[in-house]
């Protein structure tokens, strides 16, 4: 049997009397939630958290409908598999011996999220679309000046040359846009897995060999 790995679970938090551990999991039972592991411990202060780790079943739909407030996604480290001597010993031993440990994937997603934020893509896009725009004010302008003289004034040609200009800025900075773009969504790509692979995002499940 594979061993499976899952990083997230929920808990609870109930008066630390009599009758609530019943009441909390008699609700999730009566709305078809199976649960894989449950802890609970007393807090202090007259109150107990219940931990729960979801096997089927909308764990957040039926505790919404039973009314039972649960807690944001929290992390941990659940495995469930054959039961044999050394399994524990020999999932750590993998984690340890991995190339990549989640200090350099904290590291690697701090550094990506900080340069993903910057979007020089808009400060592109929105450059190339002030210069376009400016570009057909001038260049009709310049087609009126042309229509309406049987020789064009001087000063037509200085606002030719700059309407060329601005054209030929208008095209580069759109390229670069495209490229910086191109760029921020292979960042947000990364970024996503690192959240997903660091356990902050989705659940991640993941099979190793037994």
């Amino acid at each position: 049997m594979a061993d499976k790995i899952r990083r997230d679970y929920r808990y609870v938090e109930v008066p630390d009397q009599p009758g609530e551990g019943a009441r909390v999991l008699g609700a999730l039972h009566e709305q078809g939630v199976s649960l894989l592991s449950m802890t609970a411990f007393p807090t202090g202060g007259g109150n107990a958290q219940i931990d729960l780790v979801a096997g089927s079943g909308e764990l957040e739909k039926a505790a919404e409908k039973a009314g039972l407030k649960l807690s944001a996604k929290k992390q941990a480290f659940f495995v469930t598999g054959a039961d044999r001597p050394g399994a524990v010993a020999a999932l750590l031993k993998k984690l340890a011996d991995a190339p990549m440990d989640r200090h350099a994937l904290e590291e690697e997603l701090r550094t990506l999220a900080a340069a993903a934020r910057e979007r020089r893509s808009v400060d592109g896009f929105t450059r190339a679309a002030i210069e376009g725009f400016s570009w057909g004010v001038l260049a009709g302008v310049c087609g009126k000046l042309v229509w309406d003289s049987r020789m064009p004034p001087l000063f037509f040609w200085p606002l030719a040359l700059l309407d060329l200009l601005l054209l030929c800025d208008a095209a580069r900075s759109y390229l670069e846009a495209r490229k910086n773009l191109r760029r921020e969504l292979r960042l947000e790509a990364r970024v996503r897995e690192l959240r997903a692979e660091l356990g902050i995002d989705a659940p991640l499940l993941m099979e190793t060999g037994s």
